[in-house]
């Protein structure tokens, strides 16, 4: 293994590294941290790092741009749990029902030499990325019965209208997903690079795919186009030799009986962790929940009631409610 002849030269590579390689898909990425091994002379000709995740999408293609106030379809028995528990689960990549989830991005990386690349990799970087999938508050998509039909039990579910108190936490991103293989160009070009600052540098980090495994996680196969999906990711990376949960992880076991991995947002005025720092523990304002068009009168009521007394019965719980009829028109109730 070559060595590179000192530190500041090392510290000036990985400087190299971030703007030739990885800014020119993300302008404002930044390291959350770097290693590097070595002696007091001389360094290895790798690194291990991984990128912040704070606004990392800015002024990228990736970056949402749009009112901070955004759709959730859900059923009413998760609604219903949601408004007792106090917070709303982002769920593990691990976890979800497209088994793609990072695979798909990740995969432009396989067979390439010096870069690892595995299943048992990208699995265990999947348990430490935690996703809630929101949509633009726009009437097409309030209306689009598609997604009712897919997330809303068939439209006897309910739409949540939620605002999040603060986008700027270094562990929380926002964007906008991309689809398909013509969209992941983006990061096959950045392979490239990465490919050839190594030749030519002989340099590059040991952990590429860890690295930006934030930006991989918005990538889904084309079939998911639809969706019109924004993603809410929250990481719980940091370094690698700390393995310490964050306070807001929790588990439970899920409907295939596996042991799984959530991480809680809390409701506005329900953090467990008394008045913090929203960066570091931001909340969800519910502004109003929609009731679906295929609900019976009567369960429309009983819905209406049951979540006017949950609304009395809890702090800081002034959310609206609205019913979307058969001919998805939309009605305050």
């Amino acid at each position: 293994m070559s060595k590179n002849n000192s530190w500041e030269d090392a510290e000036s590579l990985r400087s190299m590294f971030l703007q030739e390689v990885i800014k020119p898909l993300l302008p404002n990425a930044r390291y959350k941290y770097t290693l590097q091994a070595g002696d007091f002379n001389t360094t290895s000709n790798n690194f291990n790092g991984a990128l912040s995740s704070g606004n990392i999408f800015k002024d990228s293609d990736y970056e949402y741009l749009g009112e901070e106030r955004f759709i959730h379809f859900t059923s009413l028995q998760s609604l219903e749990s949601i408004l007792k528990s106090g917070y709303m689960r982002m769920s593990s990549l691990d976890s979800l029902s497209d088994e793609s989830e990072l695979n798909f991005a990740s995969s432009v990386f396989e067979n390439i030499k010096n870069i690892r690349f595995n299943n048992d990799l990208i699995n265990a970087e999947k348990k430490q990325l935690f996703c809630l999938s929101v949509c633009q508050n726009k009437t097409e998509t309030i209306t689009n019965t598609s997604m009712w039909n897919e997330y809303a039990n068939k439209g006897s579910g309910v739409i949540i209208d939620l605002s999040l108190s603060s986008l700027k936490s270094n562990r929380f991103s926002i964007g906008h997903i991309k689809y398909g293989e013509k969209e992941r160009h983006r990061i096959e070009e950045l392979r490239n690079r990465l490919i050839s600052f190594s030749e030519e540098k002989d340099f590059a980090p040991n952990n590429a795919v860890n690295m930006i495994s934030i930006l991989l996680s918005f990538h889904k196969k084309s079939k998911y186009k639809s969706e019109q999906e924004l993603r809410m990711l929250f990481t719980d990376k940091g370094l690698e030799f700390v393995k310490t949960k964050y306070p807001t992880i929790d588990k439970t076991i899920n409907y295939k009986n596996d042991l799984v991995y959530f991480n809680k947002i809390f409701l506005e005025g329900r953090n467990s962790f008394g008045k913090s720092n929203e960066n570091l523990y931001p909340e969800i304002k519910i502004n109003r929940i929609i009731l679906g068009y295929n609900l019976t009168n009567e369960k429309k009521e009983n819905a209406i009631s049951y979540f006017n007394s949950l609304r009395n019965d809890y702090d800081n719980l002034n959310f609206e409610i609205y019913h979307l009829n058969e001919d998805l028109k939309l009605f305050k109730i």
